[in-house]
């Protein structure tokens, strides 16, 4: 659960940047040059130590740079607001890729999970992504900023309940199949 969280929060590390800075200085400019920035060091540190891209990354990549360039072309607090539902549908897009959840969980649960469980929670996510940028789609076009800022924040609360549960029902398949198996669990289990 740890690796997923942490590899989760370097995923999400530029867009939570632009908003905590954003939040903090009401500057959209600074904000946004902030989230490109970690953007690119994130990219340039994991290029330097010679490790793999994911596809999520380079998509985190892309997207910093991609929407916050129109970010600072546009200045327009409107597509600020419309910015999460492209991310979603692009992430959602990457996420439909067969497998694409396997390198994110431990070991243990690539080992003793079925292959259609994983790839069948990694199209889930996809169509939560989908369904989050249909939701902030229409946040955008008919909340006040305030209204849509609350459902943006409960947006990024849903994906951690639904990752929440998705590691209590993947928690419980492997412990369930090591114990019919006869395997010992660790002891911080799986």
């Amino acid at each position: 659960m740890r690796q997923a969280l942490g590899q989760l929060f370097l995923d999400l590390l530029s867009a939570l940047t632009f908003v905590l800075l954003f939040a903090l200085t009401g500057h959209l400019y600074m904000a946004t040059a902030g989230a490109i920035s970690v953007a690119v060091v994130q990219a340039a540190l994991a290029i330097a130590r010679k490790r793999a891209i994911a596809p999520m990354q380079w998509l985190a990549l892309g997207l910093a740079i991609g929407l916050g360039f129109l970010t600072l072309v546009t200045g327009d607090s409107r597509f600020v607001r419309i910015k999460p539902s492209i991310a979603h549908v692009a992430v959602g897009a990457v996420m439909l890729k067969r497998g694409w959840l396997t390198p994110y969980l431990p070991p243990l649960a690539r080992e003793w999970l079925p292959e259609r469980t994983q790839i069948g929670w990694g199209y889930a996510w996809a169509a939560l992504m989908f369904a989050m940028a249909a939701a902030n789609l229409a946040a955008a076009q008919y909340l006040s900023v305030g209204a849509w800022g609350a459902l943006v924040t409960g947006l990024f609360v849903g994906k951690l309940v639904f990752g929440g549960l998705q590691y209590a029902v993947l928690r419980t398949i492997v412990v369930h199949k090591m114990r019919a198996a006869g395997a010992a669990l660790p002891p911080s289990g799986p």
